[in-house]
């Protein structure tokens, strides 16, 4: 089973949206590029998952680090908390791996 990538950063960047509300426009030039450049990561590691080439464990940890990642460029610009940089961070991945668990059919 396949995932479109797509649609599920459409609903990831709707995610951070909602996280942010009013200070979305803070922020949404800095999470279009990261979604531009980490689209075909985050696709490849959720094929990678359906097609058990890697296991739940990794996918996690690997999904982890790009949050991690995409913390840390929000929290570059500086103009939003920590706090904020985190719960947009946070929004949007746990929509990605929600995306892949239901295209495995398993809870990961």
């Amino acid at each position: 089973m396949n995932i479109d990538i797509n649609e599920v950063i459409k609903d990831m960047v709707n995610a951070m949206k909602g996280s942010f509300s009013k200070d979305w426009h803070l922020v949404k030039d800095t999470a279009e590029v990261f979604f531009t450049t980490r689209k075909e990561r985050l696709e490849s590691l959720a094929n990678s998952l359906l097609e058990k080439e890697i296991s739940p464990e990794f996918f996690l940890k690997r999904t982890e680090d790009e949050k991690k990642i995409l913390e840390s460029e929000l929290a570059a610009i500086q103009l939003i908390s920590k706090a904020a940089a985190e719960r947009a961070a946070n929004a949007a991945i746990e929509v990605f791996q929600k995306a892949v668990q239901t295209a495995l059919g398993a809870i990961i």
